[in-house]
């Protein structure tokens, strides 16, 4: 994984690597040093990943996260210095999410590469090597494992992840964004792995100091369910993207999905430590 200044850490009882006798798994950021308007920050952090960088990766998705990292390196006069990625799966088993990352490069005149996946095949004769090396039933990071394994030191692969998709618990009456261990096994084998979201630490600190982002947290509005939020979120930024409604791209293939995860789970060695974090949780980090 790479990150400014490789501030964004994943430790494992306190150290930067992993070991299976770990007790306890936590993330760190580095220290932010100004918050802006989201959008600001969006093409700021854009301007900089082009800036550090000689040969950037956008893969790009339908979902509004990635959309609106597009629009951060189009904002910032970089489009024609990305390398626009979309995955297709046979059979258009995604053609949704991939429609409308297509769609986005022809409207902004943008050239991309399709990258053919045959998700079935994968889920039958992969998946399970794949799962296994992370520990992980992600059905998401597994492939992208898969993907980024042939990318070279020369380039950077820039997703739109990161962000804060928090989960309202109504037994606790509390919002927690869960951390997974095996994103920080997933940086170990993908050095050229960019989450755009946790990629300097002004962008999150400016994420977090968003107003609407603060109502949601506060409970300041009807809505608990950031899937559906998330639409006023962005659209205050970006007024151009469109609502929608959450997308995996794995939809189509569910029941696929789930019989892989059958089979694999009792062959899992190793436990997924899950570490819940709250809003001033990462208030606290990010001011270090």
């Amino acid at each position: 994984m790479t990150t400014e200044n490789n501030h964004y850490q994943h430790l494992w009882d306190d150290k930067s690597y992993y070991f299976p006798e770990r007790i306890d798994y936590s993330i760190k950021f580095g220290k932010a040093t100004s918050i802006s308007l989201l959008k600001n920050a969006v093409i700021s952090t854009a301007e900089k990943i082009i800036t550090n960088h000689k040969n950037v990766n956008l893969f790009l998705s339908g979902g509004l996260d990635s959309q609106a990292v597009l629009l951060g390196f189009i904002h910032s006069d970089n489009k024609h210095k990305i390398n626009v990625k979309l995955i297709r799966f046979k059979n258009l088993l995604n053609d949704f999410d991939f429609e409308i990352g297509l769609a986005a490069c022809k409207l902004y005149k943008i050239n991309y590469e399709i990258i053919d996946i045959d998700y079935e095949d994968f889920l039958k004769n992969e998946y399970e090597i794949y799962a296994i090396r992370l520990s992980t039933l992600d059905p998401q990071y597994t492939l992208l494992l898969k993907i980024l394994e042939q990318s070279t030191n020369s380039s950077v692969d820039v997703f739109g992840l990161g962000d804060f998709n928090f989960r309202y618990l109504y037994d606790r009456d509390l919002f927690i964004y869960e951390e997974s261990e095996y994103v920080g096994r997933f940086r170990e084998y993908c050095k050229t792995f960019i989450p755009f979201y946790r990629y300097d630490p002004n962008i999150i600190a400016s994420w977090l100091a968003d107003n609407n982002f603060r109502n949601f947290i506060n409970k300041k509005v009807s809505q608990r369910d950031w899937d559906i939020f998330k639409n006023v979120f962005y659209s205050t930024h970006f007024p151009n993207l469109s609502s929608r409604i959450k997308i995996t791209g794995f939809e189509k293939i569910t029941k696929e999905v789930e019989a892989a995860k059958r089979r694999v789970r009792p062959l899992l060695y190793s436990k997924n430590i899950i570490k819940e974090y709250t809003y001033v949780d990462y208030l606290n980090i990010i001011k270090g």
